[in-house]
């Protein structure tokens, strides 16, 4: 179950990003709404 839930979250995360366009390049941006402890696991 743990596992699923990492990858639930990370599937979420790029789901949910961005680009951001910068003078100096490009970012990929998403929103930070998510449990650090579930991100700082995998």
């Amino acid at each position: 179950m743990e596992e699923q839930i990492k990858e639930l979250t990370l599937l979420l995360l790029y789901l949910t990003s961005w680009t951001e366009k910068e003078p100096y390049g490009e970012y990929q941006r998403a929103w930070k709404g998510y449990d650090f402890d579930i991100l700082n696991k995998t």
